[in-house]
């Protein structure tokens, strides 16, 4: 992967949290500073020094201060939680459906829970569905949210023409299986049929004699992964009732002056249909999808509107344009945000210092996230009025009957009854890390908390047959961990080494028998590898992925009826590990 791309994945991140306005929340006892909220208004903030040029573009959602010690949470249109757990993010619902993340949490010594790292590099990711179930992905979406009913996975594995473990792009479902296989470098949303893929390319030059350097370029394949419309766009994004916001580029900086609106947004953008056709040419300095038939466009560095036919329908002298995803759309005025309808006329002044589109028409009712002071945010309905009183660090729209909040961080976070079965799964992922403590402490909490509730026998199961009765040492962690890196990346004999190690320091963690039984079948050293795996289960009965580590083996030799037998054994243990869905 270049440093170019590299780098464009990174901006690309970056973007992303900002224009969410998402931070990595502290889930700590006590909170912080950050939920100090005062009564008088939020005063505009501006940058002191120079910022990268990306910032321009999204500096709007950067005017008050970002909370920084909140919890995600999910409320219902009455204003009430309906979903809260331990996120380390969380994304807004799509297609029914949304993204959150489960993996970054440590147990403190009094039984608090605490977010630790960065949450936006979640290892691990989840599909929540409405009614507060989730199902497990094997690996991170970065983009924001379901906006289809395919997710666009990230995760480590071998792409082509790689001979060591990198990240790739997939597509799974919300039942958090890979549908696709294709090991995509760089694939950031999947929308309409179409995923939007980060190419490299070689072109001829004008004359057709001489060819180019490689360059990085967007174009669109489908789920069979299929080239639709080749890959030659520096910008492109997904598909919106079958029309596509791409560029190729723009004028160049050099007779572009800072008091230019170009200087901010140099791109040209124009809208394409799925064959890659020019269906609206523009240009335009900024583009959004269209939403029920409107799409919001920038031109001489105001907003506006247009139809599918291209025509400005809305005059562009706004500040800033929402979607049309209601009756109403939110647009900006001198740092204030009111409502239009679609024939442009002001339907709510310009009272609110933010606000955000009103969910969709065909609800009974539609409302929308508006802020008065730029530091609480409720939702009003289409009259203006709130009707969810403004006690929100940031809203989002609602998307059927759930909306994504940030709450105040509660005094003292535990497992609860309703929220044990988020831990259970955040115990799951940290076991699949190898971070094993933790995930004995999060199953023991559960366990204290759940006090025979639902989530209480699964989390017992998972304590005694997929982890230790022991918590293991840092130095085994380590090498246990170490091993599981290079056999991703192909090198067997080295994870070989470290597994055995970690093996003879602690006989009685038996994961490590289970992953050196799999380099040595990955290096088809079948027999040692039986006779090891038939060792530790006569030890550790209860091992179910050591059956499962045996039916691949015997997979692997062709012996179906004994690989069989071996993986329905692994599911009658334990039936809700993910590892044995195929």
């Amino acid at each position: 992967m270049s440093v170019r791309h590299r780098l464009k994945k990174l901006v690309h991140c970056i973007a992303l949290v900002a224009t969410l306005a998402f931070a990595s929340p502290v889930l700590a006892a006590g909170g912080g500073e950050g939920n100090k909220m005062e009564d008088t208004h939020a005063k505009p903030l501006s940058p002191e020094c120079g910022m990268p040029m990306w910032f321009y573009r999204c500096k709007r959602n950067f005017r008050y201060p970002v909370p920084t010690d909140f919890e995600f949470a999910y409320i219902d249109r009455a204003g009430n939680l309906a979903i809260t757990g331990p996120f380390s993010i969380a994304f807004d619902f799509g297609k029914d459906a949304a993204v959150v993340g489960l993996d970054r949490y440590t147990m403190t010594d009094d039984g608090i829970w605490k977010l630790e790292g960065n949450a936006f590099r979640s290892t691990r990711s989840a599909v929540l569905l409405p009614d507060g179930t989730v199902n497990r992905l094997p690996g991170r979406v970065e983009s924001p949210g379901c906006t289809d009913e395919l997710v666009v996975l990230v995760y480590d594995a071998v792409a082509p023409g790689e001979d060591y473990a990198v990240r790739v792009y997939d597509l799974a479902d919300k039942s958090g299986a890979l549908v696709t296989s294709h090991k995509w470098t760089y694939t950031k949303d999947y929308s309409e049929g179409l995923a939007v893929i980060h190419e490299r390319v070689r072109r001829a030059d004008a004359t057709g004699a001489k060819m180019l350097p490689e360059v990085e370029l967007w174009g669109y394949r489908d789920r069979q992964n299929k080239s639709v419309i080749p890959p030659r766009f520096v910008e492109a994004e997904r598909f919106s009732e079958g029309l596509a916001v791409v560029s190729e580029g723009g004028p160049s900086f050099r007779n572009i002056g800072r008091n230019d609106p170009r200087f901010y947004h140099p791109s040209d953008y124009f809208y394409i249909d799925k064959t890659g056709k020019v269906s609206i040419q523009g240009p335009f300095m900024e583009a959004r999808p269209f939403v029920n038939g409107l799409a919001a466009v920038m031109l001489a560095g105001k907003w506006g509107y247009i139809d599918r036919s291209g025509k400005v329908v809305v005059p562009c002298v706004y500040d800033f344009a929402g979607d049309f995803s209601g009756r109403l759309a939110p647009v900006e005025k001198d740092m204030m945000v009111g409502f239009i309808d679609e024939t442009g006329k002001q339907v709510i002044p310009f009272k609110y210092r933010d606000a955000r589109e009103f969910s969709s028409r065909q609800l009974p009712f539609s409302l929308a996230p508006a802020t008065i002071d730029g530091r609480r945010w409720g939702y009003i309905d289409e009259s203006g009025e709130f009707k969810i009183e403004p006690k929100f660090q940031r809203a989002f729209p609602f998307h059927g009957e759930r909306a994504l909040v940030f709450m105040d961080i509660r005094k003292d976070l535990k497992p609860s009854q309703s929220e044990a079965h988020y831990f259970y799964r955040a115990a799951q992922i940290a076991r699949d890390e190898g971070n094993t403590n933790l995930a004995r402490s999060m199953c023991r909490s559960i366990v204290d908390t759940a006090n025979g509730a639902k989530w209480g026998e699964p989390a017992e199961k998972l304590l005694s047959n997929a982890l230790p009765d022991h918590d293991v040492s840092q130095e085994v962690l380590s090498l246990y961990r170490e091993g599981m890196l290079l056999a991703s990346g192909g090198k067997l004999a080295e994870a070989e080494q470290h597994y055995s190690k970690a093996a003879k320091l602690d006989p009685g963690f038996f994961s490590s028998y289970g992953a050196l039984a799999y380099v040595l079948t990955e290096q088809k050293r079948y027999d040692e590898a039986a006779k090891l795996l038939k060792t530790t289960l006569a030890k550790f009965p209860n091992y179910a992925r050591g059956y499962w580590r045996l039916s691949l083996l015997y997979k692997a030799q062709g012996k179906k009826a004994l690989a069989s037998e071996n993986l329905e054994k692994a599911r009658s243990i334990e039936p809700d590990d993910w590892y044995f869905s195929d």
